[in-house]
């Protein structure tokens, strides 16, 4: 590339960076060429591997009418039962759940999730103490807010929080935040 930038003519000397637009041509040029490349890459891998998987499976054998009926009953069986919440009668419970389950906290937990985020991304070299607690003290009302989340969901559902993908994951989230928070502060303090 350096070559082709320091080019002049046939049989001339180079001059350096005679041609700087050659730099945005070989860049061009090695960005689409690879994505080309491993485009057509991928898409041999799954051509190959989706003729296998449909040689193996036996599938070229059935007609049309048969792997339709065969989608059929993988949808069928695939379905769960839809879990239909009854009162228990015990008020705090019921409470979290109508709580737990409502639209108004899904969206709050999200607007928290990302002023939590714009709040964690400002931050840089040498930045005034004072901004760097204020920040600490915002992060930590978000945990307070997270943490108090995930009390009302595990007081609604029970055990049945942690089948939830998704709620096992903020609750390790949760845990991993006060752990770094009490390590911060258990390191901040003369033990000795």
């Amino acid at each position: 590339m350096w070559n082709a930038v320091d080019a002049t003519e046939i049989d001339r000397i180079q001059i350096k960076n005679h041609d700087t637009i050659q730099i945005l041509f070989f860049m061009i040029y090695m960005i689409a060429c690879s994505l080309f490349v491993l485009n057509m890459f991928v898409g041999i891998v799954i051509n190959v591997f989706n003729r296998e998987k449909e040689s193996l499976y036996m599938n070229h054998k059935i007609t049309q009418f048969q792997r339709e009926w065969c989608d059929v009953l993988v949808v069928c069986y695939s379905q769960k039962p839809l879990v239909k919440y009854e009162l228990s009668g015990n008020a705090i419970k019921d409470t979290c759940y109508k709580i737990a389950t409502s639209y108004i906290l899904d969206n709050f937990i999200f607007l928290c999730i990302i002023v939590n985020t714009i709040c964690l991304s400002l931050t840089w070299y040498n930045e005034p103490e004072e901004l760097k607690s204020w920040l600490e003290n915002i992060n930590l009302v978000f945990n307070i807010i997270y943490t108090i989340e995930a009390a009302i969901k595990l007081m609604a559902f029970g055990f049945d929080f942690f089948k939830d993908g998704w709620n096992s994951f903020d609750f390790i989230i949760v845990l991993a935040a006060w752990f770094g928070f009490i390590a911060k502060n258990i390191d901040g303090l003369d033990l000795g």
